[in-house]
């Protein structure tokens, strides 16, 4: 009976060591699998959480990505996209909020590099693209258009922002001709109703 017991006994203890070690090698590989995980991800976030874009402008105020446009005022710009980064990275460029009517923002046909789409522009290290942008505001009031870019890895997509435009009308020479022309004469005739307006005041 003795060694009926101790055979059990033995059993049991060999089974509850077996068991443990199996217990404590599946754990061990969990353990690493989540640390690998967690390495990868760091090394992604490390990797995109540095890029940044930088987009400047020869517009004398260009606070916040924004351009002022007084009231009747056809204004052209130049919008520079530069990597500043140290890897290849993806950009795109946007404008933001609908524009109200008599508001518009189009590229001009002799601009160096046309806006990127929805596919994004992929620059390399100290890499830039230049837009030639004319802006127009045929309206009795003052406004702000805002620009922005977001950037990502190369093969990243890079999605607008809910109220992020893409810029995909273009201008031609005699099309910005015609419409300065159209906004100087529209700009006399409010100059000259206001007179009119003063004239019968006084």
């Amino acid at each position: 009976m003795k060694k009926s017991l101790f055979k059990t006994v033995k059993r049991s203890y060999l089974f509850c060591i077996g068991l443990l070690s199996i217990l404590a090698i599946s754990g061990y590989f969990s353990y690493a699998l989540f640390t690998v995980g967690i390495e990868e991800k760091t090394a992604i976030n490390i990797k995109t959480g540095n890029l940044y874009p930088t987009l400047m402008s020869n517009d004398g105020n260009f606070l916040g990505y924004k351009v002022a446009l007084s009231p009747m005022e056809t204004k052209e710009i130049t919008l520079t996209l530069q990597n500043n980064n140290a890897i290849v990275a993806k950009f795109n460029l946007y404008y933001k909020g609908s524009l109200g009517e008599g508001v518009q923002i189009q590229y001009k046909e002799t601009s160096p590099n046309i806006p990127p789409n929805e596919e994004g522009v992929t620059l390399a290290p100290g890499a830039s693209q230049i837009y030639e942008l004319v802006l127009t505001n045929n309206t009795n009031q003052s406004i702000q258009i805002q620009f922005g870019s977001d950037v990502g890895l190369e093969e990243d997509d890079l999605p607008l922002p809910k109220d992020g435009y893409f810029i995909i009308n273009r201008i031609s020479s005699l099309e910005l001709d015609d419409e300065v022309e159209e906004t100087i004469s529209e700009t006399k005739e409010i100059e000259n109703s206001n007179e009119e307006s003063l004239s019968v005041v006084e």
